[in-house]
């Protein structure tokens, strides 16, 4: 009960956005929150409701569990998608609820779980220690400019939707080059190279040689933003539905992929080289392939980014992209 009244104490401007957007919640707003923190009522009101629902649910929650596990088989799965539709429309609704500011904070989040579900094919079900990964990311980014836009290659000025696959391939290409020198490479190694590769990108992106094709320090701007149906997706509640449908797209891709052959092969890989090589597992494929689809989340999020912000900068794509 603490925690909750300190957290909603130091969320105070986000809670607060979000309720006041609701005319019949304005009441409950100026009854909680004080111009900075909460007021002593809210505070005390809040302490008193979470450690009410707390202890009715260690007193009722076990009761709660051994009922739903009592259930039929049938019923638990009405309950378990019912719990699946209540989320989606949750997730339908959450622009509505959050305002602009807040949408565009959760799309970036939204960003950041596409290129985590890459990165977790890469490290997480390959064991391949990718420090590097934000190049596939600039790399989709600088791919979305230079093709929907007439700065780069002259006469581009593909559309989003032709330019997005586009830019996905030339970031699969670019996990598979990435992916042929490292081969024989594990542990401190493989992240030193990978590393060296982020830094590499962000370097060619900033260099004079190709400035003239990606605009260098200067960056490319004016980059368009989808349109569907002859509807610009201007605003932040929009994009907001794009990606979450990558998002959806490539949850769903990861998930049909660790039970696979493939992603088999990637846990025997993560766990032992040498005994899943014994095993007949071919490496040099298998590598290739967690690069590969690695590469293209990370390059459908990055394509997404630069329609999303509009403009590109090479500062956008450093180290720090890929600790976060």
């Amino acid at each position: 009960a603490i925690a909750v009244v300190v957290v909603a104490g130091l969320l105070r401007d986000i809670l607060r956005v979000v309720v006041v957007g609701q005319e019949f919640l304005v009441p409950v707003a100026t009854f909680v929150f004080a111009s900075e923190g909460l007021t002593l009522k809210g505070a005390a009101a809040l302490f008193v409701l979470s450690f009410g629902l707390t202890a009715l649910w260690q007193v009722r929650g076990q009761q709660a569990r051994e009922g739903i596990q009592r259930m039929p088989a049938q019923q638990q799965s009405i309950l378990r998608w019912g719990a699946i539709v209540f989320g989606i429309i949750i997730l339908l609704i959450l622009p509505q609820l959050l305002r602009s500011y807040l949408t565009n904070v959760v799309d970036i989040v939204g960003l950041y779980i596409l290129m985590g579900l890459g990165l977790n094919i890469v490290v997480g079900f390959a064991g391949l220690l990718d420090l590097g990964y934000v190049a596939f990311f600039a790399i989709g980014a600088y791919t979305m400019g230079v093709l929907t836009t007439s700065g780069g290659l002259r006469g581009a000025d593909k559309s989003v939707w032709a330019a997005l696959p586009i830019a996905i391939g030339a970031s699969v290409l670019a996990g598979i080059l990435l992916g042929v020198p490292v081969l024989k490479m594990r542990g401190d190694s493989l992240a030193i190279v990978t590393l060296g590769f982020g830094e590499i990108v962000r370097l060619l992106a900033l260099s004079n040689w190709l400035a003239p094709y990606i605009g260098g320090a200067q960056g490319i701007l004016s980059v368009p933003r989808p349109v569907i149906f002859g509807r610009d997706l201007g605003s932040f509640q929009a994009l907001f539905y794009l990606i979450l449908v990558g998002c959806a797209i490539a949850f769903f891709i990861s998930w049909r992929l660790r039970d696979s052959r493939s992603g088999r092969a990637w846990l025997a890989m993560r766990e032992d080289e040498d005994v899943a090589e014994a095993m007949g597992i071919n490496l040099v494929s298998t590598k290739l392939l967690a690069f590969a689809t690695g590469a293209a989340f990370a390059g459908a999020s990055g394509a997404i980014f630069a329609s999303q912000v509009g403009s590109i900068f090479p500062h956008s794509f450093d180290l720090l992209r890929s600790i976060n």
